[in-house]
């Protein structure tokens, strides 16, 4: 859904939203890369798969998971807890 340069990428709420609808999904998987680095996610990356699941919350679509790759190694938001956001707050 969208594309960057070696050191960022755009995220467009708005279009997630519109191609999980348009497919009739019920769950969302997120996955981008880190050609140069480490697996681990920066901060910015963090904060933008919160409010994805925030917004995906909304429309009872889950956030099944958030991968980020590397040439050798990867890394999962949902097997690091990540994903686990209290809405109440």
């Amino acid at each position: 859904l969208s594309e960057g340069t070696a050191n960022a990428a755009s995220v467009n709420i708005s279009r997630i939203l519109s191609e999980a609808f348009k497919c009739g999904g019920t769950g969302v998987l997120l996955a981008h890369n880190h050609p140069r680095g480490v697996a681990l996610p920066s901060n910015q990356d963090i904060l933008m798969t919160q409010e994805v699941q925030k917004a995906l919350h909304m429309v009872q679509i889950e956030l099944i998971d958030h991968l980020i790759f590397t040439e050798d190694d990867y890394y999962s938001f949902n097997a690091s807890g990540i994903l686990t956001i209290d809405y109440h707050c």
